[in-house]
């Protein structure tokens, strides 16, 4: 985490702490702070050092219908496609099961700047961010 957190919300820091960063295929389960080897993999197997787990669902943690936060969905992709970023499609999925799963987008070989630039396009709190080898980091936008 950075060192923002302590002006953060608490529950919405517990919130964000308490998620599964989920890849579809292949099924990878990435959680903060937690070293994950098959992420690694896929990193190594793709020649990328970093990467960034971005959702364009619920700006704000303000919760939007499902048609509004699909159509933003669709515009982080076409967003990530115009600028040729390689991404796999995953979820991120709440351990209380309190708020819904947001659909979300692992990008391989964003560093940091560049993610958190699309975190505030797509009015988002944080991002759940890496380098393989390290464990994945949150950072508040």
């Amino acid at each position: 985490m950075d060192d923002n957190s302590n002006r953060i919300d608490q529950r919405l820091l517990h919130a964000y702490l308490a998620t599964t960063y989920c890849i579809d295929t292949p099924a990878i389960d990435i959680r903060i702070g937690v070293l994950n080897m098959a992420l690694d993999a896929l990193l190594e197997g793709h020649d990328v050092v970093c990467w960034a787990f971005l959702s364009a669902w619920n700006p704000r943690s303000k919760q939007l219908s499902d048609t509004e936060n699909d159509k933003r969905h669709q515009q982080l992709l076409d967003y990530l496609d115009a600028a040729g970023y390689l991404y796999l499609l995953g979820w991120g999925i709440g351990d209380q099961g309190h708020w819904p799963p947001e659909r979300s987008v692992l990008v391989l070989g964003m560093d940091a700047s560049l993610a958190q630039h699309v975190a505030q396009l797509f009015q988002q709190n944080a991002i759940v961010r890496g380098t393989r080898g390290q464990v994945p980091v949150l950072e508040w936008i």
